[in-house]
């Protein structure tokens, strides 16, 4: 049994919440019924169902940063720094949004989930680059 009946995309949109939600989005009512019964898989090697959570984000936030965030190429993608050393910071972001993208596969692990990630950035419009942790 489907975790909700399956409803397509142009009925659903405006169902969305504004403020805070988590949106499971399958291809059709067959991916649903996979999910419901073997959960985030990646089906024929494609394409899986996925989920995006999101809620307003903290107006500060300590977290840790991964990457040289001051060492860019044109594109304002981090350039691989051999020196440089992870470090914790305090984020000060006011009006923030938490997003958090539930993929089949992790990062780096299927092109179906590195696209969805830079979809997904891409879309919202975010400057610069994200990594998930690993």
């Amino acid at each position: 049994m489907p975790l909700s009946d399956f409803v397509p995309w142009v009925e659903a949109r405006d169902l969305v919440p504004s403020v805070a939600g988590d949106v499971l989005i399958s291809r059709d009512d067959g991916m649903d019924e996979a999910w419901s019964e073997h959960g985030y898989t990646v089906r024929d090697g494609r394409e899986g169902p996925f989920m995006v959570s999101f809620q307003a984000g903290p107006n500060v936030l300590k977290c840790r940063v991964l990457e040289n965030p001051y060492l860019l190429d044109r594109d304002g993608a981090p350039v691989e720094d051999e020196m440089f050393e992870p470090y914790d910071v305090t984020l000060i972001a006011p009006a923030s949004s938490l997003v958090t993208l539930v993929a089949p596969e992790g990062p780096g692990a299927s092109v179906f989930s590195d696209e969805l990630e830079g979809d997904l950035v891409s879309f919202l419009g975010a400057a610069g680059h994200v990594r998930a942790a690993k």
